[in-house]
């Protein structure tokens, strides 16, 4: 599926599983976002997985939180680096808790006695369940005995709405004991009897007053809860031990028996306090799959070119069942991964599936005496040229080769909108050069080469000379934001488009000179690029450039005009002004939203700073993190109509290249 697809899959997968109603496995859900995290980039995956939390909340009389009741990154066991990465940074103390998998609730106490409760719902406002709360087991009516200081006198503790594995036992017609819980708790004809089967399991105390390890402290001596399973450890335990051995740990302890559902759990600096964050940095969920096999490694095949030239490995198998499907290839990721885990052919290996995504290889189980080395390919699989070693990569570093030119056109095409595009499509139609592509000339016997003509025409040849160059494959995996922000932050400095291309100096300079010690030299680098990004844009312009112009220059060409110099260019180039949208919009997706942002001159970002002239939302009392940093800022905040009335109003405003 698309990125669209997939996105919309996300989003309804999430809303099902926040109303009771999960429909699909964690282990699928996980799955899910690992896959639109390889189809994006890092700004856009973590703006869409921060909105996750702006959806839709539950029906029932509504209450807005003190405090942002957000939710955690992950770690994996499949990924130990990570994972010990995470741990030797928080020392020298580290507490790992249970992570509960049930409904996120908040209990608010005043002088040490519970006034009310509610559950999560977005994180800023949630259910009121005050009514229901009395009758939740573990929920104590007031903390300990004796007085209150001031320093607790309001205290908000969050935990995890849950039904125990032997009341479950005794509980029919539901598929989970988290999908009982939050059926009993959403009816609106509850009854006590259902209601007294869940227990309420403490973890935090919301706010900065206490450090976690005070945390936990605090809320076994007040007596009456039920605490999530915790432990301390000192970092300096781990320092010396490897990141498999590491995770293995982890692993073992997140694989205990509990008294209710967990699915990994939380490590967390033991002297964090809770901050107004949706993904807090000290906090981290470590996740476990169990859904492994053991089988051998049979051969490794490497494919490729991809359009970078990476020729990437993949394990053949000795077929194994896992999950109930068989399997037969898993992922090695590259030739590192194969040196660090001892692989070798007729190795007993440990291998891990997720959802739907290819298996990975966890470890080498046992490497026999009749185990064999393994043997890289020296030459390309496509044109025969000798592979380089390139880092952690074998590469073919031939620009002409045959397959990295096909991958990089179709990458091209699609992210201008052409759908009836594929690898073997265009080499059907000869179109293995961006000259063929550009020059391609239908046979009008066949209605699949009709059909991409017009899809060019339509898609390619009427895009402005700024969306070409954005869109071009020649500048070492850039995303078209970073492109557009280089080219925006250096345009609008004055210099004319032409000197900024071939040397951004009105004296001009060939392509061989350093443009990028002129360009920081005299105007500095763009927010948030730094010196090796714009390495990567340099040394892809003069190829992506040409190409530009080999459209341009094409009859069939009916884009924005030639590069002019006239001051109302220039004008239009120093627009200077940004904005970052948050939530669903009514009338267009969020990347029609970006493009007509950007075809009117706004600079789209992916986060509220300082300097943001707009955010764009459709509830602007959402309460959202994005709104409230925005009101700090001064930002000015303004909805999705707004936003087209501005838009329309400065359409001849707009930035021509």
């Amino acid at each position: 599926m698309n990125k669209e697809e997939l996105k919309s899959k996300i989003i309804k997968a999430n809303a099902a599983y926040r109303s009771g109603a999960a429909m699909m496995s964690d282990i699928e859900y996980d799955s899910m976002l690992e896959q639109f995290k390889s189809l994006v980039s890092e700004d856009e995956y973590l703006e869409f997985t921060s909105s996750l939390n702006e959806g839709a909340i539950e029906t029932g009389e509504k209450v807005k939180h003190p405090f942002i009741m957000g939710s955690l990154s992950k770690l994996k066991y499949e990924t130990p680096a990570e994972v010990k990465e995470f741990i030797d940074k928080h020392c020298p103390c580290l507490i790992a808790s249970a992570k509960v998998d049930g409904i996120s609730c908040r209990l608010h106490y005043e002088d040490g006695k519970l006034v009310s409760a509610s559950t999560r719902g977005n994180g800023v406002f949630g259910e009121d369940i005050t009514d229901k709360i009395k009758f939740v087991k573990c929920v104590p009516k007031v903390l300990g005995t004796g007085k209150f200081g001031d320093e607790y006198k309001s205290i908000d503790i969050r935990g995890e709405l849950v039904i125990f594995k032997d009341d479950f036992a005794k509980m029919s017609g539901f598929a989970n004991a988290r999908n009982a819980c939050a059926g009993i708790m959403n009816r609106k004809d509850w009854n006590a009897d259902d209601v007294s089967k869940i227990t309420f399991v403490a973890y935090t105390i919301l706010g900065d007053k206490f450090t976690k390890e005070a945390q936990f402290a605090y809320l076994n001596s007040w007596g009456g809860f039920c605490v999530a399973w915790n432990k301390q450890f000192r970092t300096y335990e781990f320092l010396y031990k490897s990141a498999d051995e590491v995770a293995k740990t982890m692993f073992e302890y997140a694989s205990q028996e509990f008294e209710y559902e967990t699915d990994g759990l939380v490590l967390c600096n033991a002297t964090y306090r809770n901050e107004a964050k949706y993904r807090p940095d000290e906090c981290k969920a470590f996740k476990i799959n169990q859904l492994t096999a053991t089988t051998k490694l049979l051969d490794i095949v490497f494919e490729g070119p991809s359009k970078n030239g990476l020729h990437v490995p993949v394990a053949i198998l000795e077929p194994v069942e896992l999950g109930g499907a068989m399997i037969s290839r898993a992922s090695l990721y590259n030739i590192d991964f194969i040196e660090e885990k001892d692989l070798k052919y007729g190795s007993t290996i440990e291998i891990v599936r997720s959802g739907d995504v290819i298996p990975k290889v966890l470890r080498v189980v046992k490497n026999d005496t009749s185990c064999k080395d393994i043997v890289l390919p020296e030459v390309c699989n496509c044109c025969g040229s000798k592979l380089v070693r390139d880092g952690v990569n074998l590469c073919c570093k031939n620009k002409k080769c045959e397959d990295q030119v096909v991958n990089q056109l179709v990458l091209f095409i699609k992210n201008l909108g052409v759908k009836s595009a594929s690898n073997a499509t265009l080499k059907k139609f000869g179109i293995t050069s961006f000259e063929a592509l550009v020059n391609f000339a239908p046979d009008k016997k066949y209605k699949s080469e009709m059909k991409l003509a017009e899809e060019l025409n339509d898609k390619m040849f009427s895009r402005s000379k700024l969306d070409l160059l954005c869109n071009m494959t020649c500048f070492g995996g850039l995303a078209e934001t970073t492109l557009r922000k280089i080219i925006d932050f250096y345009t609008s400095k004055g210099s004319q488009i032409e000197n900024f291309l071939f040397s951004c100096d009105p004296k001009g300079y060939s392509l061989n000179n350093n443009m990028k010690s002129l360009w920081i030299e005299r105007y500095g680098l763009p927010e948030g690029v730094g010196e090796l990004t714009l390495d990567k844009f340099q040394d892809g312009l003069e190829e992506a450039y040409n190409n530009v112009m080999l459209v341009v220059d094409n009859p069939k060409y009916t884009g924005h005009t030639a590069l002019s110099n006239d001051s109302e260019v220039a004008k239009k180039q120093s627009n200077g002004q940004s904005v970052c949208f948050t939530g669903a919009l009514n009338t267009m997706s969020r990347s029609e939203a970006s493009k007509k942002a950007q075809d009117a001159g706004f600079e789209v970002k992916s986060g509220v700073s300082k300097g943001l002239t707009y955010l764009v939302t459709n509830n602007i009392d959402s309460g959202s993190s994005k709104a409230k940093k925005a009101q700090q800022l001064g930002t000015k905040v303004i909805n999705e109509e707004e936003f087209l009335k501005i838009c329309n109003g400065t359409e001849s405003d707009v930035m021509s290249f």
